[in-house]
């Protein structure tokens, strides 16, 4: 299937409203792959392109790959069902998680991947340090290999953990400037740039930095910047800070202070509490 010009052009032009691509199920093969990827090669606005089963093969798959090696704003992509195999094509795989530091979601499932490919994913994700979710299922990789890409995606997460604890922290440290009297506050007193630097990663930079995105930073950063001297009172007390978010809908977060040591207790034994894993996280910072 020849793939819309009207769709590459808005791809080519960074059309603001293009920022999520789904490509699936449209068989548009490795013509339409380097098509794709020659509209890509222009593009800076694109976060999410799912291209599963569409029988991109080697050659599409190769085209993309070495595109978004050199250039790529994705945080999520879907290469599911493409028979991508071993050889070239996880080679051109491994050379894009070296150098990507932007990709957060990776689906490789159903690609007929052997241990060989996922030698290549290994030694590619050994310098990649953002990409928190890859999906190997329905593949043919022994429990081995399988174990040693985990332990990269676990270091990963523990990096992306301590970035987050990082960010965290400043942000406890601008809000504290803001509540003391009779001094300039700290984001006043930041260079221009590296106040243009701290907006970009905010606007653009959150989902593959700290697995946040620009909604729940600001939101998260209005909360502390609220409850600031509750936690100088934390601070104070060498506890650790915890913070729980949890999503109210669309775009709206409400976060609190986790204190698992001031929970009420009851005569009555207490009823189990479902807690729904994919609603509710905690921002740690220590």
């Amino acid at each position: 299937m020849q793939l819309d010009p009207v769709l590459l052009t808005k791809i080519e032009n960074n059309d603001p409203n293009l920022t999520s691509l789904n490509l699936s199920w449209k068989e548009i093969g490795a013509v339409g792959g380097e098509a794709l990827a020659r509209a890509i090669a222009k593009n800076d606005t694109l976060k999410t392109l799912n291209l599963s089963w569409n029988l991109l093969g080697a050659v599409g798959t190769i085209a993309l790959l070495q595109v978004l090696a050199r250039r790529c704003s994705l945080t999520t992509l879907s290469l599911r069902g493409n028979l991508l195999c071993a050889g070239r094509t996880t080679a051109a795989l491994a050379k894009f998680l070296e150098c990507n530091d932007t990709l957060v979601t990776l689906d490789l499932s159903k690609n007929w991947l052997e241990d060989e490919g996922a030698h290549d994913l290994a030694k590619g994700l050994a310098s990649n340090y953002t990409l928190m979710h890859l999906d190997l299922s329905s593949n043919d990789i022994s429990n081995e290999c399988i174990a040693d890409i985990n332990l990269l995606m676990a270091r990963n997460h523990q990096a992306m953990l301590a970035r987050r604890r990082q960010f965290i922290t400043g942000i406890i440290l601008l809000a504290n400037s803001i509540s003391v009297f009779h001094q300039e506050p700290l984001w006043d007193r930041l260079p221009k740039e590296i106040k243009l630097h701290v907006l970009s990663f905010l606007r653009y930079h959150g989902r593959e930095s700290i697995n946040k995105d620009a909604q729940q930073i600001y939101q998260c950063a209005e909360f502390i910047v609220k409850n600031i001297e509750e936690c100088k009172l934390l601070i104070q007390q060498r506890k650790n800070i915890k913070i729980m978010e949890k999503s109210d809908g669309i775009n709206h977060y409400r976060f609190r202070f986790f204190k698992p040591n001031l929970m009420p207790i009851s005569s009555k034994q207490a009823e189990p509490v479902q807690v729904n894993k994919r609603t509710k996280r905690y921002i740690s910072c220590t």
